[in-house]
């Protein structure tokens, strides 16, 4: 008997281990994640700016006769 719950607790073990080692790659993943919708909003934010930029240079270019 106390060999069948020293192999059921090794058996537990190693089952948390491998469960936490893929929570922490999940985890990984989400940090991922996170760093993508994070560079996407600034890719937005770029591009706002580039709009501004451009309508002001727009502006700078113009000729006198233009309405």
């Amino acid at each position: 008997m106390a060999e069948l719950r020293k192999n059921l607790a090794g058996v537990l073990v190693t089952r948390l281990k491998l469960f936490q080692e893929s929570l922490k790659d999940f985890q990984n993943s989400l940090e991922d994640f996170q760093e993508s919708i994070k560079n996407l909003r600034s890719m937005e934010d770029n591009q706002d700016s580039l709009k501004v930029f451009q309508g002001t240079m727009k502006g700078c270019f113009r000729s006198p006769v233009d309405p």
